[in-house]
């Protein structure tokens, strides 16, 4: 076990951002392709990203049955450069028949379902991708987990902790721990508003912050 300090600590301001999934990279997914029919005897076909209407990125695929792998050609980059690459693919058994399959990651070979194209088309952690929660503060974790838990037990924010009864066809045991989980948030969230007010008066103490009006306002519906 880890000795005094080691692990994760709260902090006050965002996480190191790094590219979010989905957002800011394509995505590849092998279940996809296997469900239209794209890794079976020479298949041919295409996938085509679109975000709000606007083309993203298209991609060629051939699956190569001798060499268990996919062929992949797609142009990257202002020069739009023609790029070939062929990836390996893996099958697991399934419990109940059939198989599954999976990409092995180009780079470090890891088994995965997904793979994240900006240069390459690679695994998630050769990417260095996130998904939007681990962008976020812990604060911002805690008030989407307090929405999230809420919608759960069928209340709204106006409804105190206290008077949130069990939805019918609940379980007592799953009941308790969606209100303990519900209370850890709730104060995660008062404690990161208060180290966040006390941050703010330090700054505009220190003249760090020259912004008019008080040096803290927060506006946060639970």
């Amino acid at each position: 076990m880890g000795g005094i300090g080691s692990g994760r600590y709260p902090r006050i301001g965002s996480r190191a951002r790094r590219p979010v999934a989905d957002m800011q990279v394509l995505r590849l997914d092998v279940r996809e392709l296997h469900k239209a029919g794209l890794l079976w005897e020479e298949a041919r076909g295409s996938v085509t990203w679109q975000r709000g209407g606007a083309y993203k990125g298209s991609i060629a695929i051939r699956f190569l049955p001798c060499e268990l792998a996919v062929r992949l050609e797609y142009e990257f980059g202002p020069q739009q450069v023609l790029v070939r690459e062929t990836v390996k693919l893996a099958f697991t058994a399934c419990h109940f028949g059939g198989d599954r399959p999976w990409f092995r990651c180009p780079l470090c070979y890891r088994r995965c379902a997904i793979l994240w194209g900006r240069d390459r088309f690679l695994c998630r952690s050769c990417q260095n991708v996130s998904y939007p929660s681990q962008n976020e503060s812990i604060g911002s974790q805690a008030i989407r987990r307090i929405h999230e838990i809420r919608a759960g037990l069928q209340v709204n924010s106006s409804v105190p902790i206290e008077r949130i009864s069990r939805p019918r066809y609940m379980r007592h045991a799953r009941f308790r721990a969606l209100v303990f989980e519900l209370l850890r948030h709730e104060a995660i969230r008062s404690g990161w508003i208060t180290a966040l007010g006390a941050a703010r008066s330090y700054e505009y103490d220190a003249g760090l912050n020259t912004s008019p009006g008080p040096p803290l306002a927060v506006d946060i519906a639970a």
